[in-house]
């Protein structure tokens, strides 16, 4: 879904909460029962498609230095070189409770996500 994000940003001091819009819901609920063995990561990328056309980045834990085996990892102003190599990012968020929940089925449940600020 390109046309507009499935979620609405809330930004704090310690972090990004994502809230799905009603739209998002909707897709989270179809892309869960089209593809039920896809990874948080994978399904993550769908639902915020939207941010990473417009400026939102998705980055590696290695990228940023992270050791981490997290793959949602994100920012809105990283740059990067004409080779395509992170330049920098100031501001970057990820899902540091990625080995006790899923990021889906947190979802689901609560329609919310937060993402820690690193």
């Amino acid at each position: 879904m390109l046309g507009r994000s499935n979620f609405e940003h809330s930004v704090g001091n310690n972090g990004l909460t994502l809230k799905l819009t009603s739209n998002g819901r909707t897709e989270l609920e179809e892309i869960l029962d089209a593809h039920p063995e896809w990874p948080d990561h994978l399904v993550f990328g769908e639902l915020f498609e939207h941010e990473l056309t417009n400026g939102w980045a998705w980055l590696s834990a290695e990228q940023v230095g992270g050791l981490t085996s997290c793959q949602i990892i994100i920012s809105p102003d990283a740059e990067f070189d004409d080779q395509g190599e992170l330049c920098h990012a100031n501001t970057v968020y990820w899902h540091e409770r990625y080995q006790v929940e899923s990021a889906s089925e947190v979802l689901r449940e609560t329609g919310q996500l937060f993402l820690l600020r690193a």
